[in-house]
């Protein structure tokens, strides 16, 4: 990670673009356009060429998104790599719009990640351990537990708004971690919950979500098991079946 450069008298005009930049991204609450900061840094006092600001702006977006605080979406789609030629040729030339949103990181956020990864097999408690977990889990479940509808409402909304998403690449995982999952797990305000009261209740509902998922295909199992039985009328005529039919047959 490229740390923002000590002040000094022969880099000072380096240190202030940067905490120009710094001052854009943390001031991005609700989604902000770069194009916006381009034009901040192409016209006085700054004066970059345009061929600069990619080289400048890169490093620093970098630092953000490596500290899984900056949502960045092109063509509203979710920006996976940041280089130059998103920057140049997009950004840059074509003045295309590249959208980015500051999402603060709190030890709060950092204790549902935690969470995750612990209960979908992660061996760290990071973001980016967390999002391979998780994702391993979603792609490894057969096709139907993945896609029944014999779960739980709660279940249901995870598939349609974290765990999709989250596997096709559709979302910025920034954003599902650090906004949707912790109102999916029922925490709209991380002031008014206890740390612990926070763990806990994201392995509650974890835990109740992957369980029921993984028990689905069971449940199906036990359909086919009774409508068998139900054409059969019973085990012991099943038996008395199964029991007639040629030996090749069985």
């Amino acid at each position: 990670i490229i740390e923002k450069p000590i002040s000094s008298p022969e880099n000072n005009a380096m240190v202030r673009i940067w905490e120009e930049i710094d001052q854009f991204l943390t001031s991005a609450s609700t989604p902000r356009d770069l194009t916006e900061l381009l034009r901040i840094l192409l016209l006085p006092p700054y004066g970059l060429r345009s061929r600069t600001v990619g080289l400048v702006l890169a490093p620093v977006l970098r630092r953000y998104v490596l500290h899984n605080n900056l949502i960045m979406q092109w063509k509203g789609d979710p920006v996976i790599r940041i280089g130059g030629n998103l920057l140049e040729e997009g950004l840059i030339l074509r003045g295309q719009q590249i959208r980015v949103r500051y999402q603060e990181i709190t030890d709060k956020h950092k204790l549902i990640w935690r969470a995750v990864s612990e209960t979908y097999g992660g061996t760290e408690s990071d973001l980016e351990s967390a999002h391979r977990a998780v994702v391993n889990w979603w792609r490894g479940l057969p096709s139907y537990s993945r896609y029944t509808n014999a779960i739980s409402e709660l279940s249901r909304e995870f598939r349609q708004l974290f765990l999709e998403p989250l596997s096709a690449q559709e979302k910025d995982k920034t954003e599902l971690f650090n906004a949707t999952l912790p109102k999916l797990i029922g925490i709209d305000d991380f002031s008014m919950r206890t740390d612990q009261e926070v763990e806990d209740n994201a392995k509650q509902i974890l835990i109740a979500v992957k369980d029921d998922f993984e028990k689905s295909l069971y449940g199906l199992h036990e359909q086919i098991k009774d409508a068998v039985l139900e054409v059969f009328e019973g085990e012991e005529r099943l038996r008395s079946y199964y029991s007639k039919l040629a030996e090749p047959l069985r």
